[in-house]
């Protein structure tokens, strides 16, 4: 996912970074003016003192430390390598906006942080997400399982601001501040657990503080009969541990599936965590999120776009739900993203599907669009 950051000068002129294969490019424009100009800032290319194989971008990240005087603003980007083995690797990178000069001198204490699950494998990150009050790092994507008799896994690590390891979760017994999940039903070289998307949320307390949360959601097969599911993974941010108020189901503590009625191939788009006071339903810690399933209609296997969300106690009754969206051609209608508000009181979610075109067949063309689902836990239209 490609996503862009702003920040706001004196003069109007805004600062877009624009996350383009292996490198970053600053653009800054001046917003709501007919002769606004665009103008590049800096383009850092990473990476290149690789020279083995594709090196890539997947997701970047902006974060504004509020704790100095003035605010200081720090852009992340990650993605992964190719090593001299063949192997693929995580790669984090973390960048001053108004200095896009060699790592080692924009931010002088940066270093290459890599996680490689095996000498030569798969390993590739896919998203990041930053805790906007400290600044942590949290970098998610998969990984070929170490032993070598397994495919790949969810893999998340957390870094501090300065994309050190962070010492709790190491503390808590993971090396590295290295967070593996293998789905426990299917094992061999074709269980492939494929995350696509990282999201973070508090759980509020009556007494004491907040608790910080990490959702991941992917697609992970489930084996023969119900080929790759959309399972979504809590776990505690501050020790990288599952999330406990998500019991066991048969995939581990923390864990969910979803599986279409088809039992066809099921994969995630994106999620979301938000909290609700309980105003309409049960207050506490709702995940939502959006994919594509396979379902039955009238006897024939469709994909639908999908979406789910989990109640605190990770269920899907009660003030969870799930809205299945098939749209009004025959065909498959596929989710790409998705985003929770909050004031507008809805989770939008966008994709395409196939559209009617004269003098074609009913079945063809294809089209895009934004629609809107409902539920429970206090998100209504």
């Amino acid at each position: 996912m490609n996503h862009t950051f702003y920040k706001a000068k004196r003069s109007r002129v805004r600062t877009a970074f624009v996350l383009v294969g292996a490198a970053v490019i600053a653009i800054s424009a001046t917003p709501r003016s007919a002769s606004a100009q665009v103008t590049q800032q800096w383009h850092a290319r990473e990476f290149q003192d690789r020279v083995f194989g594709v090196d890539d971008a997947v997701d970047i990240a902006y974060w504004k430390d509020e704790s100095k005087n003035p605010p200081k603003e720090w852009v992340y980007m990650t993605g992964y390598q190719t090593t001299s083995t063949g192997a693929t690797v995580f790669a984090t990178y973390k960048y001053d906006p108004n200095d896009p000069g060699p790592i080692a001198t924009s931010v002088a204490d940066i270093t290459y942080p890599e996680i490689a699950g095996q000498a030569t494998g798969t390993n590739r990150a896919v998203a990041i997400a930053i805790d906007p009050e400290t600044g942590d790092v949290y970098v998610t994507g998969e990984s070929i399982d170490p032993t070598g008799a397994d495919g790949l896994d969810y893999v998340t690590i957390k870094y501090d601001k300065d994309l050190v390891p962070d010492e709790d979760w190491e503390a808590a017994g993971h090396p590295g501040a290295v967070v593996r999940w293998d789905n426990p039903i299917f094992a061999g070289p074709g269980s492939h657990d494929r995350p696509v998307d990282i999201a973070l949320g508090k759980r509020f307390a009556e007494f004491g503080a907040p608790q910080n949360v990490i959702g991941i959601t992917g697609r992970s097969n489930g084996g023969p009969a119900t080929k790759y599911d959309i399972v979504t993974v809590l776990m505690n941010a501050v020790t990288g541990n599952p999330w406990s108020d998500w019991g066991d189901v048969g995939l581990g503590v923390g864990a969910r599936s979803f599986n279409g009625d088809a039992d066809g191939n099921d994969s995630a788009a994106g999620l979301d965590l938000y909290w609700s006071g309980g105003i309409e339903g049960e207050a506490g810690l709702y995940t939502i999120v959006a994919g594509t399933t396979r379902y039955l209609h009238s006897g024939q296997p469709n994909d639908d776009i999908v979406t789910i969300q989990y109640d605190p106690d990770g269920n899907r009754t009660g003030s969870g739900w799930t809205n299945v969206y098939d749209g009004p051609m025959i065909g498959d209608d596929v989710a790409t993203a998705m985003v929770v508000n909050l004031k507008r009181g809805g989770v939008f979610v966008c994709g395409y599907t196939p559209h009617y075109v004269a003098g074609a067949s009913a079945s063809s063309g294809g089209g895009s669009g934004t629609g809107a689902a409902s539920g429970g836990g206090g998100l209504r239209r």
